[in-house]
């Protein structure tokens, strides 16, 4: 049986040896259970260069769990009746418009659930009505409520969509509605110039334009007011937590009902797959060893944060840090739960690995084998669990990231990650940015052809935005894909003249997201602009 004390040391001693290899400047964590606080702990700096220690009255960005908040904020109104979740969302926003070939109307149901098939937003303009009116210039990709897509300025409608029906500010409405309610004294319902004081400095990695590694130092990340239904909530670990036992109670917090038995039915009903379980309102569920799982994790400039609650237990943990190092916030809050699990039956159960060392790979030796290719030949080996690349004289020992993909700790292949592709469950190929190599088992075509004109796209391109940053154009094997900064690959879908649509993976439709490119000069595009979002210029370094 695990005793309570080892669950706080297993989490404790996974937090410490991470944070000894992997660059955070502060972090703090909390357990809860149904009825109240079981643990909170504090970790690192809330300022790394004047050395200020994160306390428990530290406050962090929650970043994209604010639309947990924003969510239950509608369906409360839902349930007094000032607003149908159900009715076109222009019924509310006359001002509300997007090019649509659908008869289907936008609701708020659909924006909630992420499924209105809209783009994710401008992030330059998200926390004003700015980033709703530029939908006018984009256009639905799928019906709604056909498919799921992440979409912040979705989150965005719905802040308008309140402050429209209660005659209120998006902080306000918050504040009266769930924070006072739920005794959450410590938290502020926007980032502004007097919460600043009692923030966290956000940190994110010094090469802002390639994947993040822990070997890279930390610098402070851009600070700006915000106050975005999409993440907006400042808050303590304590007062999340107190957050989270509203939901493992559905609904009841420590005065009376936030919302009733019937919404949290539906806050937390199955509409379609989404990034992190299945979608409901605002809130993701999973099943865990056959338990029901709430979550929703988040990621800010500088900041990441996770809420995970096991509904079938009545436990929950929230993690709010400073850095980037995501998915180890998923990881470890799974890994948290999955001790108490054991605690709470009194038995040793099925209770996770702590979060694995990145080089440590199980299944190592699938990686083995040299892989020929137009820009020469890589040869990988396994030793102690560890995949190894023998490039120039040297043994670079790859980093897990996800299955099948992984950092490369040298500069030549610092841009992008290294992906491993199979086929009938063996490695036949190794993908990195616009290079491809093969294995002698690959039995594939080696000559693809694409558009001439494609060949004016593929480059380095920045944008004036902290938040987008860096992206790349690659054109690998008769494809194009968009890779962000930290490292996701997008294949592009051409939807004719200079205009491509984002998939999600290989095997899926096209995206709400459009790519143009413009302004070709001797051959090549400078400037790539996403519809309703933000305009990136061609750069020359690679």
């Amino acid at each position: 049986m695990h005793s309570f004390e080892h669950v706080i040391h297993c989490l404790d001693q996974s937090i410490r040896q991470f944070m000894q290899t992997t660059p955070i400047g502060g972090l703090m964590v909390a357990l809860t259970d149904r009825h109240h606080l079981l643990h909170t702990a504090q970790y690192g700096y809330a300022d790394i260069a004047a050395q200020v220690p994160v306390t428990a009255e530290t406050r962090f960005e929650i970043c994209s769990i604010t639309k947990t908040f924003t969510s239950l904020a509608v369906m409360q109104q839902y349930e007094a009746g000032t607003l149908d979740i159900h009715a076109p969302i222009t019924s509310y926003l006359p001002w509300f418009q997007v090019h649509s070939t659908y008869e289907e109307p936008i609701t708020a149901h659909h924006l909630m659930s992420h499924t209105a098939g809209l783009v994710a937003g401008s992030e330059r303009s998200l926390g004003s009505r700015h980033a709703i009116w530029l939908l006018r210039e984009t256009e639905l990709a799928s019906a709604p409520g056909t498919a799921f897509h992440y979409s912040d300025v979705g989150y965005e409608t719905l802040g308008a969509l309140l402050e429209t029906v209660l005659g209120q500010r998006f902080p306000a409405i918050l504040q009266r509605q769930i924070l006072d309610p739920l005794d959450m004294r410590s938290s502020f319902p926007s980032n502004t110039y007097e919460s600043r004081n009692v923030l966290a400095l956000g940190y994110h990695s010094f090469y802002d334009d390639r994947p993040s590694h822990r070997s890279y130092p930390l610098v402070p990340a851009p600070w700006f007011e915000y106050e975005s239904p999409a993440g907006c909530i400042l808050s303590t670990a304590t007062d999340m937590a107190a957050y989270l036992r509203m939901y493992l109670n559905r609904g009841q917090g420590p005065h009376g009902r936030l919302f009733s038995e019937k919404s949290f039915d539906l806050m937390t009903q199955v509409i379609a797959p989404g990034t992190f379980g299945q979608i409901g309102y605002g809130l993701f569920t999973q099943k865990v060893d056959g338990h029901l799982y709430i979550n929703h994790p988040g990621g800010m400039l500088g900041y990441e944060s996770m809420m995970l609650g096991n509904l079938d237990e009545g436990v929950g943990i929230v993690i709010l840090l400073s850095g980037k190092c995501w998915p180890w916030p998923w990881q470890l809050a799974h890994y948290a739960l999955s001790l108490l699990r054991a605690t709470n039956q009194e038995q040793e159960g099925a209770v996770m690995t702590a979060p694995d060392e990145p080089k440590k790979i199980a299944n190592a030796g699938d990686y083995t084998g040299t892989f020929t290719g137009s820009n020469g030949v890589l040869t990988f080996i396994a030793e102690n669990d560890q995949v190894i690349l023998l490039y120039q004289g040297n043994n670079v020992i790859l980093e897990e990231r996800w299955p099948d993909t992984f950092f490369i700790p040298h500069p030549d292949f610092a841009s992008f990650f290294g992906h491993f592709e199979r086929a009938n469950g063996q490695i036949v190929e190794f993908e990195h940015g616009a290079s491809w190599w093969t294995h002698k088992r690959y039995t594939g075509p080696y000559t693809f052809v694409s558009p001439p004109e494609w060949n004016a796209y593929p480059g380095h391109y920045m944008s004036e935005s902290p938040w987008t940053g860096h992206v790349r154009i690659i054109l690998r094997k008769g494809h194009l894909y968009l890779v962000e900064s930290e490292g996701y690959e997008r294949e592009l879908v051409h939807l004719g003249e200079k205009y491509f649509g984002y998939k999600r993976n290989r095997a899926s439709t096209a995206l709400p997201e459009r790519v143009r490119f413009d302004a070709i000069i001797d051959g090549q595009a400078w400037c790539l602009t996403l519809a309703g979002n933000d305009s990136f210029i061609r750069v020359r370094t690679p």
